[in-house]
């Protein structure tokens, strides 16, 4: 791990300063989602109550420039937030909080993690060794299904998992590579109701 300045503390968030946590995140994670967020202060205040080891702070000089969360999902580790202020961004604090959180899934006995990327942090877990695949979300009718398996049938493009849930297929792909151009083709033939990179990586 790549040694943090001597004015940089990584540690874990209490709940009781968890507010400032979750308002850092509205301002340096959230507006990208015009607000929308994908989980709610609630859910993730509990979260923090059940896993107080895997929501992590990063401060500089006692100011908080850094945030990551995750929680347990089936048999990985969910790395559901990471931020950094924008000021402090491309200089290895992102790095920092993913070595981090790694040495805590080790010691919780956690062999993997999993996230979902936004296109402008995909360099960052590539970086890291994080391996990537495309999620893509369907509804569950026939016709849609269908359509979206001719065509990845047709191009030769393997499925990695596929899981259903709530009127919802959620299909994994195996990618090469990290393709924008591909990502763009998808929402155009699939009209999907979300897709986007993932990222998986083995820490033991």
């Amino acid at each position: 791990m790549m040694p943090l300045p001597d004015n940089t503390q990584v540690r874990p968030i209490s709940v009781d300063e968890y507010f400032l946590a979750d308002n850092f995140l509205e301002k340096h994670l959230y507006r990208i989602y015009n607000g929308n967020r994908p989980r709610s202060y609630e859910f993730l205040l509990d979260k923090l109550r059940e896993n107080p080891e895997l929501f992590l702070g990063l401060y500089l000089d006692n100011e908080l420039i850094g945030v990551i969360e995750g929680f347990p999902r089936d048999d990985y580790l969910l790395l559901s937030e990471i931020a950094v202020d924008i000021r402090f961004r491309h200089r290895g604090f992102g790095t920092l909080l993913l070595r981090e959180f790694e040495n805590a899934a080790k010691r919780l006995n956690y062999s993997k993690i999993k996230l979902g990327a936004q296109d402008d942090a995909v360099s960052l877990y590539l970086k890291n060794n994080y391996f990537p695949t495309l999620l893509i979300q369907i509804s569950d009718s026939k016709s849609e299904y269908k359509t979206v398996m001719d065509y990845l049938n047709k191009n030769n493009i393997r499925v990695l998992d596929e899981k259903r849930l709530d009127k919802v297929v959620a299909i994994e792909l195996i990618v090469k590579k990290i393709d924008f151009e591909l990502l763009e083709r998808f929402k155009k033939l699939f009209n999907p109701i979300s897709i986007q990179y993932l990222f998986t990586k083995n820490v033991c």
